[in-house]
């Protein structure tokens, strides 16, 4: 994608390519030209400022491009935190300088996202039944796969991050083994409902699972104290 600029004569002067910066198809929707500069804003969110001696071309402001933002997720050590949303981005921010930091593309708009304990990778859920782990530092992806067909309301690490929990618009929640390169594990059954949300020790609302046998261990009724409860048990997983 290029942004050409011309004299009054109506002459071409210079073009600035700004694909190599851009992370889809730029559509441009504003331009404002200054002395020495040129700025341009597109349909993604994104404002470039052109330096018309140099050519070189910077990256102001990125931000989720449409749609709605679906979930956030904070580092557990770093001032960093992660987004998914409508535009199948994985956004992560930097929170000291309040800009973004990374970026990563995924196959279908996010649903869900989660940190491992030790921060170095991050988990996405999609809304087509798919989900993706992606290494912090490199933002490349580490596996993605499809074991259900809706929406991935949820995906948490276990607190010890042994095993990765994946809860499904299907009502189902899969278990994953983080260190047998996500081998799936088996699937957690008994809710009527989409499963929505889930607390690091897998207890899902009203129900409690033991992730090493798959077995569902207690219930409780739907209620505020409940849902202390549930962020309050400990255990292996």
């Amino acid at each position: 994608m290029q942004v050409r600029t011309w004299n009054n004569d109506l002459e071409p002067e210079r073009a600035y390519d700004i694909s190599a910066a851009a992370l889809q198809t730029v559509v441009v929707k504003s331009l404002d030209h200054r002395t020495g500069n040129v700025v341009v804003g597109t349909a993604s969110s994104e404002i470039y400022e052109l330096d018309q001696e140099s050519g070189e071309v910077e990256l102001l402001i990125r931000g989720h491009s449409h749609g709605e933002v679906t979930a956030v997720s904070s580092h557990p050590t770093k001032p960093l935190y992660g987004s998914v949303g409508d535009d199948s981005t994985l956004r992560l921010w930097d929170l000291a300088k309040r800009k973004p930091w990374k970026t990563k593309g995924l196959e279908a708009p996010g649903r869900s996202i989660h940190f491992s304990p030790d921060g170095k990778l991050v988990a996405c859920g999609h809304n087509n039944g798919s989900w993706s782990v992606h290494r912090l530092d490199s933002m490349d992806e580490v596996i993605a796969t499809r074991d259900r067909k809706k929406d991935i309301h949820t995906i948490k690490f276990s607190p010890n991050g042994r095993y990765l929990a994946v809860g499904s618009e299907d009502c189902m929640i899969d278990l994953y083994d983080c260190v047998s390169d996500f081998d799936w594990m088996g699937t957690l059954q008994g809710h009527s409902l989409p499963v929505s949300t889930k607390t690091p020790h897998f207890g899902t609302f009203c129900r409690y699972f033991d992730p090493s046998t798959l077995a569902e261990v207690d219930t409780c009724a739907r209620t505020a104290s409940c849902q202390y409860k549930i962020t309050s048990i400990n255990g292996d997983g």
